[in-house]
């Protein structure tokens, strides 16, 4: 029998700047026009992410619901 919960999917979509990438223990940190931190995206031997100034498109979507 298939389960009759429903899937849903919830989008955002921000459209922003990068404002900052730097090295920080070695891991690159990237940081966004509009947020208050920064995200790591891989480590100081792989190629550098972002450049200041690009123009990024970042999209949430919920995979999977909380159990109440």
């Amino acid at each position: 029998m298939e389960s009759t919960e429903a899937t849903i999917r919830i989008n955002w979509i921000v459209n922003t700047t990068v404002i900052d990438v730097r090295m920080i223990e070695d891991q690159w940190f990237v940081h966004f026009d509009g947020s208050r931190e920064s995200m790591a995206f891989g480590h100081k031997s792989e190629p550098k992410p972002f450049e200041i100034g690009d123009e990024v498109e970042i999209t949430f979507r919920k995979v999977k619901h909380a159990k109440p």
